[in-house]
């Protein structure tokens, strides 16, 4: 995929449509998609252009501590280890600050962990024969 400039026009259409479905899955998707195209995006980034088209889902970004079992956190592009994952509160504000307090961070230093923000790969287990 070509590497390009995304508008804000751009990047609230696609964030718009894929944000409507109200799942994790096509939004994450989605912004992976724009990163690929455009890898100065952060997920702060996107969380600010949420906040700009009134969406009700919010980005959180958690410490690689709280990781599931069986996954890494990975930069996107350069597959270094990130100290923080996506995490998707698609169920307002109220869940949103509910992830925080139980995080014990504020809205600002969540918005600054976001530009730092990996994603959450599976660890697949060697083969065994």
């Amino acid at each position: 995929m070509s590497r390009r400039t995304l508008t804000n026009d751009e990047i609230d259409a696609r964030l718009r449509e894929a944000d409507a479905t109200f799942n994790v899955g096509p939004l994450s998707e989605a912004m992976v998609a724009m990163m690929q195209e455009m890898p100065t995006l952060t997920f702060a980034v996107f969380e600010a252009r949420l906040r700009a088209i009134g969406s009700e889902t919010y980005l959180i970004a958690r410490p690689r501590g709280t990781r599931p079992l069986g996954t890494d956190v990975r930069f996107l592009f350069n597959g270094k280890k990130a100290p923080w994952y996506l995490w998707i509160c698609l169920h307002g504000i109220e869940e949103r600050d509910e992830e925080l307090s139980r995080l014990g961070t504020s809205e600002g230093a969540n918005r600054k962990a976001l530009a730092e923000c990996g994603c959450l790969s599976i660890q697949r287990p060697m083969a065994t024969h």
